[in-house]
C-alpha cells in the first residue's frame, strides 16, 4: 500500500507574489506612512504640542501680549498661518520626506537663537514627530500592508 501527498503550492505562490510586489513597489506604503506623519504634525499645531503630547513651552509674556493685539485668538505657532499650510509630504521610489519649506520651520521644530544678533532664544516647539514615532508609524503602516498583501484584513 501506498500513501501519496499532493500539494498545490498555487495560493502560497500567489502568496509571496503579492509580498514580493509590496517589496518591489512600497510606494503606497510610504503615502500613507507620510500622511500618517503630516497628520500627527497638523494635530500638534491644533493640541499645540509635540506629536509625542508634550505641550509646546508658552509664549513669553510681553511677546504674547504683542501677539494677542495683532493676532487675536491664533494659536502658539500661528499668525497668519504659513508654516501649517505649508506641510508637506513627498514620497520618491523609497523614501518619505514630511516638513516645510518655510525658513524658520527648523528654529521653532528644535529651538535655538534667533532674531537681530541672534539675540533671542527661541524654544523647541516639535511639530514633527521623533524619529522613533515616526519609526513606530512606519513599522505600523509596513505590518498593515502586509497583512493586506497575505489576505489578512
Amino acid at each position: 500500500m501506498s500513501l501519496k501527498i499532493t500539494v498545490d503550492s498555487t495560493e502560497v505562490q500567489s502568496l509571496f507574489a503579492r509580498l514580493k510586489q509590496l517589496v518591489a513597489e512600497p510606494r503606497a506604503a510610504l503615502v500613507e506612512i507620510g500622511n500618517r506623519i503630516l497628520g500627527l504634525a497638523r494635530t500638534s499645531f491644533e493640541k499645540q504640542a509635540s506629536p509625542e503630547g508634550v505641550p509646546w513651552v508658552a509664549l513669553n509674556l510681553r511677546y504674547a501680549a504683542w501677539k494677542q493685539k495683532r493676532f487675536p485668538g491664533r494659536n502658539i505657532l500661528q499668525r497668519r498661518g504659513a508654516l501649517l499650510r505649508t506641510l508637506f509630504s513627498a514620497v520618491s521610489e523609497r523614501t518619505v520626506i514630511v516638513g516645510s519649506p518655510q525658513i524658520y520651520s527648523g528654529i521653532h521644530q528644535f529651538g535655538g537663537q534667533a532674531g537681530r544678533r541672534l539675540a533671542t532664544r527661541i524654544p523647541a516647539r516639535p511639530f514633527l514627530p521623533t524619529a522613533e514615532t515616526a519609526e513606530k508609524i512606519a513599522v505600523e503602516v509596513l505590518e498593515e500592508h502586509i497583512e493586506q498583501a497575505i489576505g489578512g484584513r
